[in-house]
């Protein structure tokens, strides 16, 4: 699916001004400034090491950066704030993280419950979202372990949109599934993500699910955003030879 054309009036939902980070003698980012708009999905992409999940976790105020700033809808992400705005925001990460110990229903209904929401409010809402992923309801009865990989990610989306956060941060949510399953959830993500309109940020070193599922395409390495667009934009003006060499590696991409 080509990258749909970005509205005038979408809005910045999450602005990166100039952060630069290093773990001991490796420097993570550096000096990157980055927009992503508010309703729109954004895919970070490039080979491991570049970058890309560093930018997640410091969205989501788990590190901070040794420089610059970090700002979500406005705020500014701080060790003071990042509590409050990590209750806007939903995560799924490779290895879905849900907790071996707890069935799909109590993984998924895990925040709310701690909450304390009201339960019909919660269970209403389990309900839309086994419609939204299509998951069949038996399966919330049952352990991480009794499931498929397949299965395993779309409960942890469940889990990621049961308090219907703004934004959804996906940090390689398809790598670990076999090319099928793969394929499958991949179109599946691309329909909720058209239908619920929320501000995605998705880690990917594969540039077809950066096409299928990405607004924008930001292509990062070595801790740098080397070009910004559309699929169309990077092969007919490519910024830099990495660009094109970083293409030419899926010659069967249409």
């Amino acid at each position: 699916m080509p990258c749909r054309p970005v509205p005038v009036y979408c809005l910045t939902m999450i602005r990166l001004s100039g952060i630069g980070k290093v773990f001991g003698s490796l420097t993570a980012l550096h000096e990157l400034d980055l927009d992503l708009l508010q309703g729109r999905t954004t895919a970070l992409l490039g080979p491991s090491g570049c970058g890309k999940s560093t930018i997640l976790r410091i969205i989501l105020g788990l590190i901070e950066p040794e420089q610059g700033r970090v700002e979500v809808d406005g705020t500014r992400v701080t060790a003071a704030t990042a509590p409050g705005l990590r209750r806007r925001m939903g995560t799924v990460i490779q290895s879905g993280g849900l907790f071996p110990h707890l069935t799909g229903r109590e993984n998924v209904t895990l925040l709310p419950r701690h909450l304390r929401l009201d339960p019909q409010r919660i269970e209403s809402r389990l309900q839309e979202l086994l419609g939204l992923t299509r998951l069949p309801p038996s399966l919330l009865d049952r352990y991480p372990h009794e499931v498929s990989g397949g299965q395993a990610q779309r409960l942890a989306l469940m889990r990621a949109l049961m308090l219907d956060p703004d934004i959804l941060l996906l940090d390689e949510p398809l790598a670990a599934l076999d090319p099928l399953v793969r394929a499958e959830l991949r179109d599946d993500l691309g329909t909720i993500f058209r239908k619920l309109g929320k501000t995605v940020v998705l880690v990917t070193h594969d540039l077809v699910e950066a096409v299928e599922l990405g607004d924008t395409i930001v292509l990062m390495r070595e801790g740098r955003v080397v070009q910004e667009g559309g699929l169309k934009d990077l092969r007919a003006h490519p910024s830099d030879p990495f660009v094109t060499r970083f293409l030419g590696a899926w010659r069967g991409l249409e």
